[in-house]
């Protein structure tokens, strides 16, 4: 499982044409749902979300825990600056 009950997370992976415009969008893990009876695709691993239906109706909507990243703070170093390194200071000479 890749997130936890109250975490912010991500949608990271669009299983399906229709939930593309749904990537990137930040939701809230409310309630760990697990299987959903009567779902016609692979997942069998669903959170209740805090994401507004976008029928407009008050249905809550469910997603997959497996395309979702978590939002955490963390007291490892940032990821980006394991692959770069640090930034520094050093200045450069502009050659106007």
């Amino acid at each position: 499982m890749n997130c936890k009950e109250g975490d912010l997370a991500m949608i990271v992976k669009a299983p399906e044409q229709s939930a593309i415009p749904w990537l990137g969008k930040t939701l809230t893990c409310v309630k760990w749902k697990g299987a959903m009876c009567g779902q016609l695709n692979p997942y069998k691993d669903y959170w209740l979300t805090d994401l507004p239906n976008p029928t407009g109706s008050r249905s809550p909507v469910h997603v997959s825990d497996s395309i979702l990243i978590p939002i955490r703070p963390s007291d490892e170093q940032d990821e980006m600056l394991q692959t770069t390194g640090k930034p520094t200071n050093r200045k450069e000479k502009v050659i106007a």
